[in-house]
């Protein structure tokens, strides 16, 4: 007899039901074993309730629940269509990250409902009668392994939450609860056409205001299905890729956002938090006077730059920086050196042709630079480094766009 056959059957399409009255009565439509699990996921909901403070009581209970019935849908094959299980857990992660319900209270429940959980397993009766004691030891491995996957893609799910920036206007700035991006994800769950991909889009510093309404309706006449969320000059959208991946998408970004749009590749609605954060990542890495909508994939060197502007002084710092400190006829000479030789590759003949000047010149500019920041661009790290500080400089040296 194997793990699935020990849940009573009827039970993975309820369990995360609390029943009549809060889980405290029977449901005439589950069978006896299927009424005993349940009762013990209530049980152990009800223990999670007096785990948390008051303020995350709720939460944890459901949670908890959630999560048990995300280990039985995995073990009895009987999920419902759409996400897998254990990708439920892991949003599930991700919405007790946003709702503030700690990770280590819902480990502790977790790892105290599985206990719980196996024994009413072991004790609950199947058409078969009760497995015998070998049985089960010996399918308890398949169990706990399960329970590892559920609670492992919890924990990721809210890191990832807790790390991943949502674009300023998405934030929920407002008072718990408030979670304008998750808005947006569950509106664009209800588009045709959500279940298979979506494209995340950022814009910023639009020359007019960014109307929702009008954005959406837009994409609807090229039959582009879309959700957006605005404030001021800058917004945020999530696109039904199917369509959205058709050449007419840029033009009519670029004709409604006249300012730096983003966009990041397609995938699915489960991860769209983290692709409005590459898609507004994308569109930090724009020249801030720059009209232009430009696709991460496109230019991943500075999407990365703009993700850490924390690193930005340290890359800046030895070189631009101290170019830049120079007297500005001198300085700028230097910068534009160092330029045209990482465009031209190191050739000091294509820079001297790309600024007007003779290749020795080029050369002594080199040897100026070297002499006054201590890095040359001999080796490919000090091309990559140069390369780098250039981007910094550029994405996080001038002034950060306003909401």
């Amino acid at each position: 007899m194997t793990v699935h056959q020990r849940v009573p059957r009827g039970f993975s399409d309820h369990a995360d039901d609390p029943g009549p009255d809060g889980g405290h009565g029977d449901d005439p439509g589950l069978d006896a074993g299927a009424r005993a699990v349940r009762h013990s996921i209530n049980r152990i909901a009800a223990t999670a309730g007096e785990l948390a403070d008051s303020a995350h009581r709720q939460g944890l209970v459901s949670a908890t629940r959630q999560l048990l019935a995300r280990i039985l849908q995995s073990l009895t094959g009987l999920a419902p269509a759409g996400t897998p299980p254990v990708d439920g857990s892991r949003a599930l992660g991700e919405r007790c990250a946003r709702s503030g319900v700690p990770i280590a209270s819902l480990i502790a429940t977790a790892d105290l409902g599985a206990d719980l959980l196996w024994s009413a397993l072991q004790q609950a009766p199947t058409e078969q009668g009760r497995p015998e004691p070998a049985r089960l030891a010996a399918e308890s491995g398949r169990y706990w392994r399960c329970v590892q996957d559920h609670t492992q893609a919890v924990r990721e799910g809210h890191a990832r939450c807790r790390q991943s920036p949502s674009p300023p206007h998405v934030q929920g700035s407002h008072g718990q609860g408030d979670d304008p991006a998750g808005a947006l994800i569950a509106r664009a769950g209800n588009l045709p056409g959500s279940a298979g991909a979506v494209l995340a889009v950022c814009v910023l510093g639009c020359r007019t205001p960014v109307a929702a309404h009008r954005l959406e309706a837009a994409l609807a006449d090229a039959g582009i299905a879309s959700a957006w969320v605005t404030s001021g000059r800058n917004g945020s959208g999530l696109i039904v890729a199917e369509r959205g991946e058709s050449g007419a998408l840029p033009g009519i970004l670029a004709r409604h956002l006249p300012g730096r749009v983003g966009l990041a590749p397609p995938g699915p609605l489960l991860k769209a938090r983290d692709a409005l954060a590459v898609a507004l990542w994308t569109a930090r890495s724009l020249p801030s006077d720059r009209t232009e909508v430009a696709a991460a994939e496109d230019r991943l060197p500075a999407v990365l730059v703009a993700a850490a502007p924390a690193l930005a002084p340290l890359l800046t710092g030895r070189g631009v920086t101290t170019l830049l400190s120079l007297p500005p006829a001198l300085g700028g000479d230097l910068v534009r050196t160092v330029e045209a030789l990482l465009a031209e590759d190191g050739s000091p003949t294509g820079a001297g042709e790309r600024l007007f000047c003779h290749r020795n010149t080029v050369m002594y500019r080199m040897q100026r630079v070297q002499e006054v920041t201590g890095r040359g661009m001999a080796g490919t790290e000090d091309k990559l480094m140069w390369s780098l500080a250039l981007l910094a400089q550029q994405i996080h040296g001038g002034a950060e766009e306003t909401s």
